[in-house]
């Protein structure tokens, strides 16, 4: 098997690990190959759902639909499958976790529909809402300055609750004081 062949084009190492590990590689194979510690290659293989028990599993390479990046000069995966592991986890590739702004310790809105899930990110998220909301708010209505009005129609109510209570003390005080 032609190691170099199966790994052109790929930039990381633990996408060449994956990469091999999906042909039936071996590890200790996998580890000489791209010269890096048979732990680093095994963890990658474990962590992608790829090896278990210490024996690769034979899983079919995915075609993916390559697209020219915004800003950078190599390809990013515009649309991937992914493998769901035993704990019911998936591992979205960062490629395209950046492409829709997605890094780091980021959240995701995930919904089940009737086709499978819809996944958005925040952004994606609020665009979502003001859309479904859209037609319920009439043209020129500021949600916002609403909820601000209400605000202050609840501190008001609220201030004016207290004021009355203090007055009420204050007159069984004096009326305990005289009687």
């Amino acid at each position: 098997m032609d190691y170099e062949a199966l790994t052109q084009g790929l930039t990381t190492k633990s996408e060449k690990i994956r990469t091999l590990g999906r042909k039936g590689v071996p590890t200790a194979d996998i580890a000489r190959f791209l010269e890096i510690r048979y732990q680093h290659a095994r963890n990658v293989l474990v962590d992608a759902g790829l090896q278990h028990g210490g024996m690769a599993e034979e899983m079919p390479v995915l075609e993916t639909k390559m697209m020219p990046p915004v800003d950078s000069g190599s390809f990013v995966r515009q649309s991937v499958w992914v493998d769901v592991d035993a704990q019911g986890r998936l591992q979205i590739p960062a490629d395209l976790l950046a492409l829709v702004g997605v890094i780091g310790q980021d959240r995701l809105f995930i919904k089940p529909t009737e086709r499978g899930f819809e996944v958005l990110t925040r952004r994606g998220a609020m665009a979502r809402m003001k859309e479904i909301s859209a037609p319920l708010v009439r043209p020129g209505f500021s949600l916002a300055d609403e909820l601000i009005a209400d605000r202050r129609r609840e501190v008001t109510a609220e201030e004016e609750k207290w004021k009355r209570l203090e007055a009420e003390a204050a007159e069984a005080a004096v009326g305990a004081k005289h009687g």
